[in-house]
């Protein structure tokens, strides 16, 4: 069915591949990467019959090949070796032995060290450059905002997505803010944020967290996300947990229908020209709705970014493949789920899955019955959305408000103590003085005895 190929270094070593068109690409992509760990100068020429051809590529063009690989993790199969046999496999490294003072560390610093290192893995690996992500407000019209909520958009769209769900619930007593995600909405214009940045984007957020904070002092913060968007927010809430009260998580998982053609269609592109753009768009909008006129206003919305390169699509791959880390790091954080039972773009299955890694006893997952992938952007949220997220908060200013009013409580029943104290004080103070008087009485009425005896005294002196 395929050609074999050969490798100059491996001195006419051959490799044949095995199996239907469906597995073609990642099996030749796995087993490229097994040779290519032996032999850093080789150069190789891949020929499939009616499929696709892989130019001769040298080892610094195939490190693109080798990001892929890591990304797909499908297991070698139905690869032979003209030698005979499968090739040989390339077993890991024996473990480093651990000197016995170093196996003295509690299991409770062992998890501590590991929880800090996957922290500084999970951050930023690049200095990003700074900058103020453009941010759209909605705020109560008369009242004093009761919370705060910042929203993160999904993959293609803009914070002009959560409009109509900023008016509902500005008007409901919140202070809603939505910013864009770097090299989409209006960073497609601003020169060097025009591309896809994660790590910038995580900046954005710290940085605005802080901002709603000083401006509303006081007020829990709550940061929602959508799909790519409720990814971020749950990257955004492990490493600044400090800066969040709440996390609103809507489809975040990484698990999605047709997977494997959107990896094959992301490897050709790879090939061709890993920075070109090409339309993603008409798969995603076809998956994530069956609204003929949610879709035409999804792919007329000329903020929407529905062209993206290979290199910015596997940024994106690399990046939601953490979620189940980021979920282990959130230990008390409260968190709320929210996944549409009708989404044909990711899987309800992969978004429950998630919700179990959560470490934080907190949290809740509500499935909306009739929802497709979108549930807050586009105006595709229902009345029932709407009560759910504001039942979860509302519940939670509770809690933080009762937590102020026992702290309220033993504040006043330590001042009425100190009170009685000093009441205390006060009549001590006036019973010393009282003692004082008397003391003084005393010595007054010995002083007259004294002159008394005196004048006696003169008297007897005066007879004699």
């Amino acid at each position: 069915m395929f050609e074999s190929y050969s490798v100059p270094s491996f001195r006419g070593i051959g490799i044949q591949f095995k199996g239907n068109c469906s597995g073609i690409f990642i099996r030749i992509i796995e087993t490229i990467d097994v040779l290519y760990e032996r032999s850093e100068h080789a150069t190789i020429s891949v020929k499939v019959p009616n499929f696709i051809c892989i130019p001769p590529m040298s080892y610094r063009n195939y490190a693109f090949l080798a990001l892929l690989l890591s990304l797909t993790r499908l297991p070698v199969s139905a690869v032979e070796s003209e030698l005979g046999g499968a090739p040989t496999s390339i077993a890991p490294s024996a473990p480093t032995s651990i000197p016995r003072t170093a196996r003295s560390e509690s299991d409770e610093q062992k998890s501590e060290r590991k929880k800090e290192k996957e922290l500084l893995e999970l951050q930023s690996s690049k200095t990003a450059r700074r900058g103020n992500a453009p941010c759209l407000t909605w705020l109560p019209s008369s009242e004093k905002p009761k919370a705060v909520i910042l929203c993160v958009h999904g993959l293609g769209l803009h914070n002009g997505t959560y409009a109509d769900f900023g008016k509902r619930m500005a008007g409901l007593g919140y202070a809603v803010y939505a910013i864009d995600v770097r090299g989409f909405g209006s960073f497609m214009e601003a020169k060097g944020r025009e591309t896809v940045d994660f790590d910038g984007c995580l900046n954005d957020i710290q940085a605005t967290l802080k901002v709603l904070h000083r401006a509303h002092k006081g007020l829990p913060l709550y940061l929602l996300g959508e799909s790519m968007g409720g990814a971020i927010a749950l990257r955004a809430t492990a490493i600044y947990p400090d800066l969040v009260d709440g996390l609103i998580s809507s489809v975040p998982a990484n698990d999605r229908f047709k997977q494997n053609h959107t990896r094959l269609e992301v490897a050709i592109h790879l090939l061709e020209n890993p920075d070109k753009p090409f339309d993603v768009g008409k798969d995603i909008i076809s998956q994530a709705t069956e609204k003929q006129d949610l879709r035409d206003q999804w792919s007329k919305d000329p903020l929407n970014k529905l062209n993206l390169s290979a290199n910015e699509l596997l940024q994106f791959q690399h990046f939601m493949n953490q979620n189940h880390k980021c979920a282990k790091l959130i230990q008390v954080t409260p968190v709320l789920f929210v996944q549409g039972c009708r989404d044909k773009l990711v899987k309800p299955q992969g978004t429950v899955e998630l919700f179990n890694e959560l470490a934080t006893k907190d949290r809740q997952l509500d499935l909306i019955a009739n929802g497709e992938h979108l549930i807050f952007e586009e105006n595709q949220f229902t009345d029932e959305g709407i009560n759910k997220v504001s039942k979860w908060i509302e519940a939670h200013l509770l809690t933080v408000a009762s937590g102020k009013d026992a702290h309220t409580a033993v504040d006043d029943s330590r001042t009425v103590v100190d009170d009685s104290r000093t009441v205390v004080d006060d009549s001590r103070t006036k019973v010393d003085d009282s003692r004082t008087v008397v003391d003084d009485s005393r010595t007054k009425v010995d002083d007259s005895r004294t002159q008394t005896e005196k004048s006696h005294s003169i008297v007897d002196e005066s007879a004699h």
